[in-house]
């Protein structure tokens, strides 16, 4: 049993590791939203994590390991605000790791490994992943050059559940689901050979679960479906297939490269409504983190004790749970709106 720090604990990703660590005693940092574990309130982007020297003092003095889970992927806010959450909260979680000489388990990103294909795109921007990316390699660098004893987990997209598609809200791959599917997006801003590597939150979960029954080994570790991934027209073709056999067909989505997308809207810009206009333009420069790039390394099936790695099935089927989770969604919302 270990007693640990958990920090995103309200989150997608924490909120599923949360009941996996019933073996240890947790403490969950709160900044605004409860959850169901002992907590102490703090900010991550304040000396002492936002608390007074003596609550400080006291945590530090229990704990032995941090789990970091707490990060902004808001492309929507500007770099600097990226920085000082994702840099300047681990470095935070880093003095406290010293103070309390505990070990530090820390939730990084797959996409640190494109930064070079992100700055193809645009090198500064709200939409852009490029600073993001960016504040994930600095705060992984500073992880390593901490002197204390860690690991570095890199998921790619985490979607939802494996089984039930749900999640307790959307992340980006829904939202966009969530545009094809009701019409306000008709083009895709990818080309359609595009990679797409999804890995459902709970094998996340069950992967930092286990990395957490020994010693940390002061290794790198990537969450990713890997060759198993899919690409983008697989995933259209199947959200395309479950929103027809729902009821909800949709006329027609066009799958362009991301360079080609500004010439596609300008022949027809009804193809996007207004309302999804700035997620289609954000996802447009995210493409390019995704065009012309090799799958990612995994190591699912290498960690003892956590989950194997996923099969192309596999992967299917977390997507079209994840596609059927926002049907049900939007057949709840046409329902209550007294549409057909």
């Amino acid at each position: 049993m270990r007693n640990i720090l958990l920090t995103g604990a309200s989150g997608l990703l924490g909120s599923t590791l949360l009941p996996l660590l019933t073996g240890h005693e947790v403490t969950a940092l709160t900044h605004r939203a409860g959850v169901a574990a002992t907590t102490v309130h703090g900010d991550l982007t304040r000396p002492l994590l936002g608390m007074d020297r003596g609550d400080h003092r006291e945590l530090a003095r229990r704990v032995e390991t941090v789990v970091h889970c707490a990060a902004t992927v808001d492309f929507g806010i500007p770099a600097e605000r990226v920085m000082q959450i994702n840099l300047g909260g681990t470095l935070q979680v880093i003095d406290f790791c010293r103070r309390a000489g505990a070990e530090l388990l820390y939730v990084s990103t797959a996409f640190v490994s494109r930064r070079g294909l992100a700055l193809r795109a645009t090198e500064t921007g709200i939409g852009s992943p490029v600073a993001y990316i960016e504040s994930k390699l600095a705060a992984e660098a500073a992880v390593r050059g901490s002197g204390i004893p860690t690991a570095i987990v890199r998921p790619s997209v985490i979607c939802g559940d494996a089984i039930t598609g749900a999640v307790p809200k959307y992340q980006g791959f829904h939202q966009h689901i969530a545009d094809w599917i009701s019409g306000q997006t008709g083009i895709v801003p990818m080309a359609p050979g595009t990679g797409i590597d999804l890995i459902p939150v709970d094998t996340v979960a069950h992967a930092l679960a286990a990395l957490l029954a020994r010693p940390l080994a002061d290794a790198d570790y990537w969450l990713t479906s890997g060759t198993a991934q899919l690409t983008i027209a697989r995933l259209v073709e199947l959200t395309m297939l479950a929103a027809e056999s729902s009821g909800m067909p949709h006329d027609h989505l066009t799958v362009v490269p991301a360079s080609l997308a500004p010439a596609a809207l300008e022949r027809d810009p009804s193809a996007v409504h207004h309302m999804a206009r700035h997620r289609f333009e954000s996802l447009t420069h995210i493409a390019a983190a995704f065009e012309d790039a090799p799958p990612f390394p995994t190591s699912l099936g290498s960690i003892p004790g956590g989950p194997t790695a996923l099969t192309p099935d596999e992967v299917e089927r977390v997507a079209l749970a994840g596609v059927n989770h926002v049907l049900g969604n939007i057949k709840k919302e046409r329902t209550l709106a007294g549409v057909g």
